[in-house]
């Protein structure tokens, strides 16, 4: 499930997704490790729209949507080690939720305990999702959190807790 629904995260999500994944530690890798190099037919460590479809086929989704679903997630090309555990986490919430914290202030530049549109659009023009409009992109994001122009770590979390469940 955290597969397919990557592919429809919010670049708030992946951002967020991306940033916990950098975090977490060697030693918390291991399973995500060994799926990886399992799915990783052709051992060149990033796995390509064939791959994906393949191991989302042998997880039980039928054809058509496993290949829709790949395509989507390696949208922006093969799917590297550190996107694959970005969109794996969600399924382990005893790795997300701690680390949440952290990316969520380390995207809290100001330091008031909430994300501002501001310090979302700043992210946005930095990052790699810069293919995204930022104002339009912000807007939706704060929409899909409940509206309004600040997020706090509660709502965050609230969300988080709720992806691939």
């Amino acid at each position: 499930d955290c597969l397919v629904n990557f592919n429809r995260s919010s670049a708030l999500e992946e951002a967020v997704l991306l940033d916990v994944a950098s975090q977490l530690p060697l030693r918390e890798l291991g399973d995500f490790r060994e799926l990886f190099r399992h799915v990783d037919a052709d051992r060149d460590g990033r796995l390509d729209t064939q791959e994906l479809t393949e191991a989302m086929q042998k997880a039980g989704l039928d054809p058509t949507p496993a290949r829709e679903a790949a395509k989507k997630l390696a949208r922006v090309g093969a799917v590297e080690f550190s996107r694959f555990v970005a969109a794996l986490v969600p399924s382990r919430r005893e790795l997300l939720m701690p680390y949440l914290r952290d990316a969520f202030n380390r995207l809290d530049t100001d330091g008031d305990g909430f994300i501002t549109a501001q310090e979302l659009r700043s992210l946005l023009e930095k990052s790699n999702l810069k293919h995204l409009k930022a104002s339009q992109t912000v807007v939706s994001m704060f929409e899909a959190l409940g509206g309004g122009h600040k997020i706090s770590f509660e709502a965050l979390s609230k969300h988080f807790s709720e992806l691939c469940a």
